[in-house]
C-alpha cells in the first residue's frame, strides 16, 4: 500500500477519533439566514505563534460564521456555524461550534492554560441553540442509528455560558511513546437562559510545561509522517517522547512455567489423573518423582493430593487427585478491575468498554468465551501444596437436617447484544405481542428436590424490554410461582432496560419436582408493539441433606461441631472435601458409610462462620477433556518483530508468501501461533486479552516494539453454540481468532473492538500499533487474499489510488440520522484539500435526485 495513503487513513481515524461527539447539520435545515460580511471565507485554522520547551502559544481568528433555522424533532433551533469548525456538545446540552488540535506534551509535565485578555461581541437578538444528540435505541436489529435530539431542561434554564471557557485542553492521551492533548477553540459561547451569544473574534492562549525538562534530543517514532501531519508543536514535541513506555497498563505479568501438561476440564468437581493417562500424555511415568508434581491454575497454587508418592516413584494404580471448576471469570475480572476502574477520580482505561459501567459482572463478560478451565502440571521442580487432612470420624456433634441452596433456571436460546444492563447477552425466550393481544403469558420451569417442608424460599427474576415510547407506562408485568398462587411482583415500569425484582415465595407454594414461573404481559400500558427477553430465575430454597446424582455440594452458616448425615449414594464409598478455599481443599478423612443402598455417609466437623463440603461418590469421579503436553516457545529470548502475524495454527503454512514479502520490504517478520499466547499471556484462557497482553510485554521489554499486528482467521460472538434450533446462528463455523467483544457502539451495543487490543500506552482509545485483520476460514481463502495483496502491492502506484471515495446519504434525511454530507466536506476541507496528491471522489445520493427511499433514483445509487 501506498505510505502515504496508509498515513491519511491513520490521520483521518486519530482526528476524529479524537473529537468529542460531533453532529451534523439537521435533517431539516433553511438557507443560511444571517452570514457576518467580510472578505475573509477560507476555512479558519489554529495558528501557532510561538513554540518553545515549556510551552507554545496558539490562536484562532473567526471572520465569518452563520446562523441557519434547523429544525429536530419538531423544534426550529438556531444553527451556529462557522468554516473550519465542527458543531459539538454533550447530550441534552447546548451545540456550539468548535475547532482542535493536538500537541506534543513533555511526559511528566504539568499542562497549564492561560486565556488572554481580549475583545467579545454580543451577537445581537437572542438564540435558540439546538441540544447536543443522544442515541436513540435501536427497535430493529441492524438498523442504522438513529441521533434524538432532546434540550435538556435543567441546563436551558442556567444563567451561565457554555462552555465556561472558550479554549479547553481535554485529557491527555499517548501515541506510543508520544505525550499528545487536544486543544479545543469555543470561539462562541451560549447562555441557554439569556438565549444570548458572545463571539470571540479573536482568542489566543498560552500553554506552559511545568514540573519535568523535556529530554535534550530528539527521537524518530514509527509514526513520526502521522506526528508531522498532526502535532502544533511537532518540531518541538520531537523532544518529548518518552524514553521508555512507562505508561503501558497491564496487570498481567508473563511468567513461563515452561514445559507442562496442560489439563482442560469444564465441569466441577474431583479429578483423577493416573498412571496411565500421563502416560498417554507423554510423561515418562518410569523417571519421575511424584514429589515434584506441582499444579497451577490461573497463576495460582491448586493444593493436589497424589497416591502412592511416598516411595518416590509414580507406578501403576498411583493418581493425581484435585478438585477443578469449569472456568469461572473472578479470577481474571479482579486481576484487571483496577484498569476499568482505577477509581481515585482517575480515568477509566480503554478496557472498560468490556462491558457497560455501572451496569457489567466483570467475570461474566469474561466467561462469554469459553467454559473450559486450564490446570497446568510441572514436573522435577519446586514442589507444589498438597491436600491438608482432617478427621471426620462421625462421633459427637449435632445432626444438622437441612441447608440453604440456590437454583439458577435460565437457557441460553436468543441473542441480544443491544441491551446495555448488563453484560448478559442471551436471553431464555423472546415475546413479541402488539398490545391488543394482550394478556399473555409465559411459563418457565425449574426442578426442586429435597424440599423441607415448612421453609419460604426466595425468587430472583429478571427480564428486559426492546422497546420504549414517549408515554408512561411502556410496561406492566405480573409474576407468580406456580399456577393458581398469589402474585408475587406486579409492577409498572418505563423504558428499554432491564428490570429485576425479588420476592418471598410461601412453604405452601413450592413443590416436589417441577414448580413454573408464570411471567404475564397487561395491556393497560401505552399501544403499540411490545416486545421482552426473558432471563432468568434464581430459588434460594431450604433443602434435605440428600444426595443428587451421587454427589453433594453444599455451604452453610453456623458455627460448631456438626455430625453430617447424608443419603441416597448411589456408591458404597465417598470422599469428602472442604472447600472453603476451592484451591485448597481439605480431604475429611474417615467418614462412614451405612446401609445397603442407597447409602448414608456420616462425618463430623468443627466448622468457622463458613462452611463448605463437597460430598463424591465413586460414580462421580471425573476425567479431563484433555491432557497436553506442552513446549511453550521462549518468549523471553524471542527476536523483536515490525511485523506480527498472529494466527490460528491452521494458516501457518500459508502465511510464508506474504512473511517473506514483507521481510524482503526491510521488515523483521514473526508469525506467531494465537494458541501460544492463551497458553503463555493467559494462564491457557481462551480470551482475545491474551493478545493484548502480549503486545504489552513487547512494549516494556523490546527496545522497539512492534509496528504491525496482523490477525489471521475469522471469528463471530457465539463461542458456546447457543440458540434455539430455528435460530441462524445455530451450529456456527468454527472461531479461528475471536473477536474482542465490547460495549463500544450506542446502537448495537457488544461488537468487535480489535482496536482495543492496540491501545496499550495510555488510559486511552488511540492505538498504538497498526493492527488489521485476514477473516479467514480456511487456508484456500486466506491463499486467495495474500496473492491478491501481492499482487496489488507489486504494482506501481496509478492514478486511481490516489482517489479517496465519499459516499453519502440523502439530506433531508427521512429517518433524521442527519447530514452526512455536511460531515464529508468537513473532512474533505479539512484534511483532504491541503494535501494535492489525494482526490476526492464524491458519491452523494442527492446528486442523483434522491431524495427519498425506495425511488428508482435511490434505488440507481445504492
Amino acid at each position: 500500500m501506498d505510505k502515504r495513503l496508509l498515513n491519511v487513513v491513520i490521520l483521518l481515524t486519530l482526528l476524529i477519533g479524537q473529537l468529542p461527539w460531533q453532529i451534523g447539520y439537521s435533517a431539516n435545515s433553511s438557507a443560511i439566514s444571517d452570514v457576518v460580511d467580510s472578505p475573509e471565507t477560507a476555512s479558519s485554522k489554529i495558528q501557532v505563534l510561538q513554540t518553545h520547551e515549556n510551552g507554545l502559544s496558539l490562536a484562532l481568528d473567526t471572520h465569518l460564521y452563520s446562523l441557519a433555522q434547523v429544525t429536530y424533532a419538531s423544534h426550529n433551533y438556531d444553527q451556529l456555524t462557522f468554516p473550519g469548525g465542527t458543531l459539538q456538545g454533550e447530550p441534552g446540552q447546548p451545540q456550539l461550534p468548535s475547532l482542535g488540535g493536538l500537541i506534543g506534551v513533555p511526559p511528566g509535565a504539568e499542562v497549564k492554560l492561560a486565556i488572554m485578555p481580549g475583545a467579545a461581541t454580543l451577537l445581537e437578538g437572542v438564540y435558540t441553540l439546538p441540544p447536543g444528540a443522544h442515541a436513540i435505541p435501536s427497535e430493529i436489529d441492524f438498523e442504522p442509528g438513529q441521533l434524538g435530539y432532546e434540550p435538556d431542561p435543567a441546563t436551558y434554564t442556567l444563567d451561565q455560558w457554555f462552555p465556561r471557557e472558550p479554549v479547553q485542553i481535554g485529557e491527555e492521551t499517548w501515541i506510543r511513546d508520544q505525550r499528545v492533548a487536544r486543544v479545543t477553540f469555543f470561539p462562541f459561547q451560549y447562555n441557554p437562559a439569556q438565549k444570548t451569544i458572545r463571539w470571540h473574534p479573536h482568542l489566543q492562549a498560552e500553554i506552559t510545561f511545568s514540573g519535568q525538562p523535556p529530554t535534550s534530543s530528539f527521537s524518530t517514532s514509527p509514526f513520526e509522517d502521522l506526528f508531522a501531519q498532526t502535532l502544533l508543536n511537532y518540531e518541538t514535541a520531537r523532544s518529548f517522547r518518552a524514553d521508555d513506555f512507562a505508561q503501558v497498563e497491564t496487570p498481567f505479568q508473563y511468567a513461563s512455567l515452561g514445559s507442562r501438561f496442560d489439563i482442560t476440564i469444564n465441569q466441577n468437581g474431583i479429578y483423577r489423573l493416573f498412571y496411565a493417562d500421563l502416560q498417554a500424555a507423554g510423561m515418562d511415568v518410569e523417571s519421575v518423582d511424584p514429589a515434584t508434581f506441582h499444579l497451577f491454575n490461573q497463576g495460582q497454587d491448586v493444593s493436589i493430593y497424589v497416591f502412592g508418592e511416598g516411595d518416590g516413584s509414580f507406578d501403576p494404580g498411583d493418581y493425581i487427585s484435585f478438585y477443578g471448576e469449569k472456568f469461572r471469570g473472578d479470577i481474571l475480572a479482579e486481576r484487571y478491575q483496577a484498569l476499568m476502574d482505577p477509581g481515585n477520580g482517575q480515568p477509566a482505561n480503554n478496557w472498560f468498554w468490556l462491558c457497560e459501567p455501572n451496569a457489567c459482572d466483570l467475570a461474566k463478560a469474561f466467561e462469554q468465551y469459553t467454559d473450559n478451565n486450564i490446570y497446568s502440571l510441572t514436573v522435577g521442580g519446586t514442589p507444589g501444596p498438597r491436600m491438608a487432612t482432617v478427621d471426620g470420624t462421625p462421633t459427637g456433634g449435632t445432626v444438622p437436617t437441612v441447608y440453604t441452596t440456590t437454583v439458577r433456571a435460565e437457557e441460553a436460546n436468543y441473542w441480544w447484544a443491544f441491551e446495555f444492563g448488563s453484560e448478559d447477552v442471551w436471553f431464555w425466550s423472546q415475546i413479541q405481542r402488539q398490545t391488543t393481544a394482550l394478556p399473555y403469558t409465559t411459563t418457565y420451569s425449574v426442578n426442586l428436590e429435597n424440599l423441607a417442608p415448612g421453609f419460604p424460599a426466595t425468587i430472583h427474576a429478571e427480564v428486559a424490554s426492546r422497546n420504549s415510547t414517549s408515554s408512561f407506562p411502556d410496561h406492566h408485568t405480573q409474576f407468580r410461582f406456580n399456577p393458581g398462587t398469589p402474585i408475587l411482583d406486579d409492577a409498572y415500569w418505563d423504558g428499554r432496560t432491564r428490570y429485576a425484582w425479588t420476592a418471598e415465595v410461601p412453604a405452601e407454594d413450592l413443590l416436589e419436582g417441577t414448580n413454573d414461573l408464570l411471567f404475564t404481559m397487561l395491556p393497560d400500558v401505552a399501544t403499540g408493539n411490545t416486545r421482552m427477553y426473558f432471563d432468568f430465575f434464581e430459588i434460594t430454597y431450604t433443602r434435605l441433606f440428600v444426595a443428587l446424582a451421587d454427589q453433594l455440594d453444599f455451604v452453610r452458616y453456623a458455627p460448631g461441631t456438626w455430625k453430617y448425615q447424608i443419603g441416597n449414594f448411589l456408591s458404597p464409598s465417598v470422599e469428602v472435601y472442604n472447600l472453603i478455599d476451592p484451591l485448597a481443599p481439605v480431604r475429611v478423612l474417615n467418614p462412614t458409610v451405612t446401609g445397603s443402598g442407597p447409602y448414608t455417609a456420616s462425618f463430623r466437623t468443627v466448622d468457622g462462620e463458613m462452611a463448605r463440603y463437597y460430598v463424591a461418590g465413586a460414580n462421580t469421579l471425573l476425567s479431563p477433556v484433555s491432557i497436553l503436553q506442552y513446549q511453550p516457545p521462549n518468549f523471553a529470548t524471542m527476536p523483536e518483530a515490525d511485523y506480527l502475524f498472529i494466527t490460528h495454527e491452521d494458516f501457518i503454512p500459508s502465511l510464508q508468501p506474504l512473511a517473506a514479502y514483507r521481510a524482503a520490504q526491510g521488515l523483521t517478520v514473526a508469525i506467531i501461533d494465537v494458541d501460544d499466547l492463551y497458553r503463555e499471556f493467559n494462564d491457557g484462557i481462551y480470551h482475545p486479552i491474551a493478545i493484548r497482553n502480549f503486545l504489552a510485554y513487547t512494549f516494556e521489554n523490546w527496545e522497539e516494539p512492534p509496528l504491525y499486528v496482523a490477525l489471521v482467521g475469522s471469528g463471530h460472538w457465539n463461542f458456546k453454540n447457543y440458540g434455539a434450533a430455528t435460530e441462524p446462528y445455530k451450529n456456527p463455523p468454527p472461531v479461528y481468532m475471536p473477536p474482542n467483544l465490547a460495549v463500544i457502539d450506542p446502537w448495537q451495543g457488544q461488537t468487535d473492538a480489535t482496536n482495543l487490543l492496540a491501545t496499550l500506552v495510555g488510559a486511552d482509545a488511540l492505538p498504538d500499533l497498526h493492527i488489521a485483520r485476514f477473516p479467514v476460514s480456511t487456508p484456500a481463502e486466506l491463499d486467495i487474499l495474500i496473492g491478491k495483496t501481492l499482487a496489488y502491492e507489486s504494482q506501481p502506484v496509478a492514478d486511481w489510488q490516489r482517489n479517496i471515495t465519499f459516499i453519502a446519504d440523502n439530506i433531508p434525511d427521512p429517518a433524521g440520522a442527519g447530514d452526512f454530507i455536511a460531515l464529508a466536506e468537513g473532512i474533505i476541507t479539512t484534511y483532504i484539500n491541503p494535501d494535492p496528491y489525494f482526490e476526492p471522489i464524491r458519491i452523494y445520493e442527492n446528486d442523483f435526485d434522491c431524495t427519498a427511499t425506495n425511488t428508482p433514483e435511490c434505488d440507481a445509487v445504492t
